[in-house]
């Protein structure tokens, strides 16, 4: 009941504008916060609180250089009231028709999409009551339907990959990218290493049955996300690059796309991989990261995963 009165009352609404352009109320619609998923995954939560993801909340705004990446954005003075910064810091909530506000950093609806219209829909069993009574094919649909409304699952290896990939890799599609390259001329961190592997196995990991983590991911499973994260991390790489004529970003996203293409080429006996290097797109990408969750790539990648020293 809670969590469906939170989601009624969020009223948010959606913000398309140029550099230096504040819309009233510049936030994507549907979030419900962190607050409205820890009745369920209290575990989760736990381990998210001990995350940089979670302690951002906090050290944002002190960031060194801060004064001078927001000259480049324009806009509200703050961090958690300047939409460009919000759209990858801040988990952002509107209630009861007020304005939106921070709640939390990076959080669950970061990852996993704004729950208003999936978040009843993605737990309930319906009749059977209980999760352990509720029928295979009842679970399936119960979580298609979720998909459809939003939510990128756990199993949704790609979506969630590609959410890392564009905030990490300074390339989200809704900022428009030559405020994004004047951030990165300001100092805005870009790793163009960044490997999903490495961040999303380390502190991050939180995929928890009940109070104990789940168990590690196997070395063939570690290969296939390996290969996903890659597949995302090109596409967002290539929409950027091609985007901006900017030198300095346009190199830092070259520099992204050619680490992306290294990997994706230690699987090029996939059909799927070398359609993918050959057109870098969302759709060639859906299909690579299908096509690995049927293959063994394992031997293939295994000399280029991070070691557990490297994880995040």
């Amino acid at each position: 009941m809670i969590r469906r009165l939170l989601a009624a009352a969020v009223t948010l609404h959606l913000w398309i504008a140029g550099p230096g352009v504040v819309a009233d109320d510049p936030y994507p619609e549907g979030y419900v916060g962190p607050d409205a998923c820890e009745a369920c995954h209290r575990a989760e939560i736990g381990a998210w609180k001990n995350t940089e993801h979670f302690r951002g909340y906090a050290r944002l705004h002190k960031h060194a250089r801060l004064d001078s990446i927001l000259t480049t954005v324009a806009g509200k003075s703050s961090p958690r009231k300047n939409w460009t910064c919000t759209s990858c810091h801040y988990t952002m909530v509107s209630t009861r028709g007020r304005n939106a506000r921070a709640v939390s950093g990076v959080s669950c609806e970061s990852c996993h999409g704004p729950g208003e219209r999936w978040i009843d829909t993605h737990w309930r069993p319906g009749p059977y009551m209980t999760h352990d009574r509720e029928p295979p094919e009842h679970k399936r649909q119960r979580l298609a339907d979720a998909a459809q409304h939003g939510m990128i699952h756990s199993t949704m290896l790609y979506d969630l990959a590609r959410q890392c990939q564009v905030c990490h890799g300074l390339a989200r599609d809704d900022v428009p990218v030559d405020k994004l390259a004047l951030m990165f001329d300001a100092g805005h961190p870009m790793d163009p290493g960044f490997e999903l592997i490495a961040y999303s196995q380390g502190t991050i990991r939180h995929h928890l049955d009940g109070t104990t983590p789940d168990p590690e991911r196997t070395p063939l499973e570690l290969a296939r996300l390996f290969v996903i994260g890659a597949a995302a991390k090109l596409v967002s790489a290539s929409n950027a690059a091609g985007k901006v004529e900017h030198p300095k970003y346009a190199a830092a996203q070259k520099r992204r796309a050619d680490d992306a293409r290294a990997a994706i080429g230690a699987v090029a006996h996939l059909p799927e991989a070398k359609a993918l290097l050959a057109d870098p797109s969302d759709a060639n990408a859906r299909k690579l990261a299908a096509a690995v969750q049927e293959a063994d790539v394992l031997q293939a990648v295994q000399a280029l995963l991070p070691s557990k020293a490297d994880y995040r």
